[in-house]
């Protein structure tokens, strides 16, 4: 029964041409949805190379950590959300003289590389008052921050060439 199929005791005309015609639709059929979907990316993660030591100083101060270079990324992807995240391996205080911690909300910040700091860039992931409070002359095991802020508006990622 070409065009025709059973619905509840009844038989029912259905128009397969137009019913191929939406499928071959440009905008949205299925060859504009498998190209849709041949760009979709669940998520890529961008690493920088480790610093083995990065230290702090009394008084709070601008601190260079390693660049995390964005580069590979697929042709016609869209940006959803950037993220970062921090992973600190171990927090050591080498004062004898008592606890010691983050003094002040301070940020770890992102730029573009060819941006200039204070103008292109954005708090990617708070530092409370008082994290990572360790005693005197002690090491404690680090910890990981995810920053809750989207950063994709700093237009640090440069765009794929062919």
């Amino acid at each position: 029964m070409p065009g025709e199929f059973y619905q509840k005791g009844k038989a029912e005309k259905v128009d397969i041409q137009g019913i191929l015609d939406r499928l071959d639709h440009a905008e949205y059929g299925l060859a504009a949805l498998g190209a849709k979907i041949g760009s979709v990316v669940g998520h890529i993660d961008f690493w920088s190379t480790p610093d083995d030591v990065i230290d702090l100083p009394a008084a709070a101060t601008h601190i260079d950590l390693p660049d995390v270079e964005v580069s590979g990324l697929p042709g016609g992807i869209s940006l959803l959300k950037v993220v970062a995240i921090l992973k600190v391996r171990a927090i050591e205080n080498t004062n004898a003289g008592g606890p010691n911690a983050i003094n002040g909300v301070q940020a770890i910040r992102v730029k573009k590389s060819t941006g200039v700091w204070g103008v292109d860039d954005i708090a990617a992931i708070d530092l409370p008052d008082n994290l990572w409070t360790v005693g005197a002359s002690t090491r404690e095991g680090g910890d990981v921050l995810i920053g809750s802020r989207d950063v994709k508006s700093v237009q640090m990622v440069k765009a794929p060439t062919t």
